[in-house]
């Protein structure tokens, strides 16, 4: 089977069109990534808090000097009173969980409990099952 060189050529363009369209989607992403990494978690709350006011309210260089003045001396109070409410609403969600282990323990054999227990284990570690990430 003979390939003209026109096919060839036509061939090569659309694979180099393939190539590119597959990396510029892989930097975008991961661009897209990295940056809203920095945005998410406690960390990142003043800063999508100053970025929505200052698109919403078209606040000046001034006001947003004040704002996130604001926002980081009240920062640590919020965040104080956010572990409080997390650590109070958590305890019914955690002597739920433990009865429900308790009551699935009992129905396992000597040897699946301590492949569960590791995967409790390994729960605990990774947030309890909140999508919080590991702890540290």
């Amino acid at each position: 089977m003979v390939i003209s060189k026109r096919t060839r050529a036509i061939g090569l363009l659309v694979g180099v069109f393939l190539v590119g369209g597959v990396a510029g989607s892989g930097a975008t992403f991961a661009f897209a990534q990295r940056d809203m990494r920095g945005l998410m978690g406690r960390e990142g709350f003043e800063q999508r808090k100053m970025r929505a006011l200052t698109r919403r309210l078209d606040l000046t260089t001034e006001q947003q000097t004040q704002v996130q003045e604001i926002l980081r001396r009240r920062g640590e109070e919020r965040r104080q009173l956010m572990d409080k409410m997390q650590e109070s609403c958590g305890k019914p969600v955690a002597e739920h969980r433990a009865k429900t282990d308790d009551e699935i323990r009992s129905v396992l054999t000597d040897a699946q409990k301590p492949k569960f227990e590791e995967l409790i284990e390994r729960r605990g570690r990774y947030g309890g099952g909140r999508g919080r990430g590991p702890k540290r």
